[in-house]
């Protein structure tokens, strides 16, 4: 089952998305650059991420001693992944980013996590860097931010959970 016919009716005949054109921050784009960011991650999900599905959960990360091993797949997925502009989509022009609605990029994200949802498509690393940019320094903002946004580094998280433990 293809998740693009839901995509496109949820943004474009339900929510309106091209509404937002009128807003001066989104005003450079149209359906057709949403359509090609929806196309774009459609495309990277299904040759980059669905083929290794399975793999990813079978073969699970291991530390040799030195460093974390993962299967290769985990590895030219995230590089597509951060190569595609996706870890940046709504982040201003001037930083590197498509200024797209968030709206957009949650719905191309989704392609990621129904292709796998093991290999994952930078939540966490876009979430940090954006909390960064709200809240942080200059230099975190140029030094880790933008390293996050760019696929350099990986942004994480850190629970606790009492009753676990932690």
């Amino acid at each position: 089952m293809s998740l693009r016919p839901t995509v496109d009716f949820l943004l474009h005949d339900w929510l309106k998305v091209e509404s937002l054109q009128s807003r001066e921050r989104f005003a450079d784009h149209s359906r057709e650059t949403f359509d090609a960011v929806l196309d774009t991650c459609e495309r990277i999900a299904r040759e980059k991420y669905a083929p290794f599905n399975r793999l990813v959960d079978t073969q699970e990360p291991h530390f040799d001693g030195e460093k974390v091993i993962l299967p290769q797949a985990t590895h030219d997925a995230y590089k597509a992944y951060a190569e595609s502009g996706m870890l940046s989509a709504a982040q201003d022009y001037e930083i590197g980013g498509m200024q797209l609605p968030y709206t957009v990029e949650a719905a191309a994200n989704a392609f990621f996590a129904m292709a796998s949802v093991s290999i994952g498509s930078g939540m966490l690393t876009s979430g940090n860097a954006n909390l960064l940019m709200v809240h942080g320094t200059d230099l975190q903002k140029q030094v880790f931010a933008a390293n996050e946004f760019s696929g350099r580094f990986s942004g994480t998280m850190c629970l606790s959970e009492p009753q676990a433990g932690s």
